[in-house]
């Protein structure tokens, strides 16, 4: 990114940002979202000794504040990418727009893919169960007989507990 600092133009990469205020955060030991004064004082000092430039707390306060938006903002426009690349294991930073879109639509129908393949679902929620199938596979069919099956297994498992409760 590209800061402005008493007419002077400075280069100060994402990374080389993020883990500064980290460390002026971790530091002050900031437990929230609002700066305190120790964390201005701490980020002015880096910011002085980084720039060369004295920095007041208005000035390290505008400095942490942008470095946070600006952070967030880069984090969210890449969310799509990390997302669609975590879960169909490809490199999908240089995808046309349509497919990281469409791909992108298509997680929630993997991420059920994978909670069935990985048996992460209660087997006993017929209708869950049910949902689950169906985002999975987009079949009623086969959501309809998950759901039976489901719905025998919590039949058999409430007669299961009568039975050895009486």
């Amino acid at each position: 990114m590209l800061l402005s600092i008493n007419g002077k133009q400075y280069e100060l990469g994402l990374c080389e940002a993020q883990q500064a205020m980290e460390a002026c955060e971790s530091k002050a030991g900031l437990r929230s979202t609002e700066p305190t004064v120790e964390l201005l004082n701490i980020v002015a000092t880096w910011a002085t000794a980084r720039f060369r430039v004295n920095f007041t707390l208005t000035a390290a306060w505008q400095l942490w504040w942008a470095c946070c938006e600006i952070i967030e903002n880069s984090r969210k426009a890449n969310q799509r990418i990390a997302d669609v690349g975590a879960w169909l294991h490809i490199d999908a930073t240089n995808l046309a727009e349509d497919q990281l879109f469409g791909l992108s639509a298509n997680l929630p129908r993997v991420k059920a893919q994978h909670k069935l393949q990985a048996g992460q679902f209660d087997p006993l929620a017929y209708d869950s169960v049910f949902e689950l199938v169906l985002l999975a596979t987009g079949s009623e069919d086969q959501a309809r007989a998950a759901k039976a099956q489901a719905l025998e297994r919590y039949v058999d498992s409430r007669c299961g507990v009568a039975k050895h409760g009486s």
